[in-house]
């Protein structure tokens, strides 16, 4: 038991790998946009899709290449993403862009979950209260495929956290994705 308390959390992450529930149907988001981010302001790049707003990488950078269009640059590789609708600046130097995904392309998210929760045993709420003793990933994927075989493909961890008398409730992690450019 006392092995579980310790590595419960890793051990499932490697369970996850070999399988996982899913939660709901997959969707086809079709309005996304991307925040710059701000060194002076200390805000991380985010890309956001249908209602899901997500932290990434400061790697990450949005392009207006070609014109019209927005593309996605990173360490890894770059991928048009679409056609820009919208472009805004906040403050001086972060921009935003919004737009949706070039006729042609095909764009999924699914979101799935672990099928065993870990226990969390030590966990204090300093403001009082009662506390969530049960944790569990939830993963995000999207998948965005253009016509010419590009692949972009996005993975989130976050946790949820059994609430007493709540039910499964979600703790959005701040950590970049997990993602790859294929060809």
């Amino acid at each position: 038991m006392i092995w579980w308390v310790a590595a419960g959390s890793s051990l499932i992450a490697l369970i996850d790998r070999i399988t996982t529930a899913p939660e709901g149907e997959p969707t086809a988001p079709t309005r996304f946009s991307f925040d710059e981010g701000s060194d002076a302001a200390v805000a991380d790049p985010r890309f956001t899709f249908g209602d899901r707003s997500r932290v990434v990488a400061r790697s990450w950078r949005a392009v207006e290449r070609p014109p019209g269009h927005i593309s996605l640059e990173t360490p890894e590789g770059d991928v048009e993403l679409g056609v820009l609708t919208r472009m805004w600046t906040i403050g001086e130097q972060q921009r935003s862009y919004e737009f949706a995904p070039d006729s042609g392309d095909v764009v999924s998210y699914t979101r799935r979950r672990s099928r065993v929760p870990w226990p969390r045993p030590f966990v204090i709420n300093w403001l009082g209260g009662r506390t969530a003793k049960w944790g569990r990933f939830v993963y995000h994927r999207l998948v965005w495929r253009k016509p010419n075989g590009v692949v972009l493909d996005v993975v989130w961890r976050d946790e949820q956290r059994l609430q007493p008398g709540g039910g499964w409730m979600d703790q959005y992690d701040t950590k970049p994705p997990v993602f790859r450019i294929s060809k």
